[in-house]
């Protein structure tokens, strides 16, 4: 009799877990990350600017909890923006990883200053010149522009944008998702995005 009702505890406890566990398209194979229902807003990055040139926060929508294709969650928010818009790094912090994917497309993860936080930029056209892994970027600075690479649909172009806190430093792309539409609602207003070092002025070649 204790053997089953420990066999039951189990299975019910595998029933409530199972429904946030999720999976993240990232650099190496499908991980699992937990729910954010439990993150405090201490737990929260603070001082991120938007990350599309000219997008105010009154324009921006929540879509974290959508659902997408095969049983997923969206687990991010997409910012409409015409193709080419700058995509702007949200905080200062190390790109750790220039990536391609059948999802995302061109994408980028950018590692929080602090190493708490990744932010995840996703369907960029392409990145701005001479951006490399290991550049430690400054909150404003171009690092992209907006596009439709990966499974954004032809002519949907978007900033797909995510983060999550990281629970294992030796795992980046997994972490705990945090909603980035309140986030970012607390945003100011960036007038002119910065150029990207060692380039020519963004602003001239747009």
């Amino acid at each position: 009799m204790a053997r089953r009702m420990r066999s039951q505890s189990y299975l019910l406890a595998l029933t409530l877990i199972a429904p946030v566990l999720l999976v993240r398209d990232k650099p190496a194979r499908a991980g699992t990350v937990a729910n954010a229902c439990l993150i405090t807003a201490a737990q929260e990055p603070a001082g991120l600017i938007i990350p599309v040139a000219g997008v105010r926060a009154s324009e921006l929508r929540d879509t974290f909890n959508q659902a997408r294709a095969e049983g997923r969650t969206h687990n991010a928010i997409d910012i409409m923006a015409a193709r080419d818009t700058s995509v702007l790094a949200v905080a200062d912090g190390e790109v750790v990883k220039l990536f391609y994917s059948e999802r995302g497309g061109n994408t980028i993860y950018q590692l929080s200053k602090d190493k708490q936080f990744v932010f995840y930029y996703a369907h960029l056209a392409r990145y701005a010149e001479g951006l490399k892994q290991g550049h430690k970027a400054r909150q404003g600075e171009v690092l992209a522009y907006v596009g439709d690479t990966g499974n954004a649909g032809a002519g949907n172009y978007h900033l797909h944008f995510a983060i999550w806190l990281v629970t294992d430093k030796k795992r980046y792309w997994d972490g705990i998702n945090l909603n980035p539409y309140p986030i970012l609602r607390k945003a100011p207003e960036l007038t002119r995005p910065g150029p990207f070092p060692g380039t020519a002025r963004e602003e001239e070649r747009l």
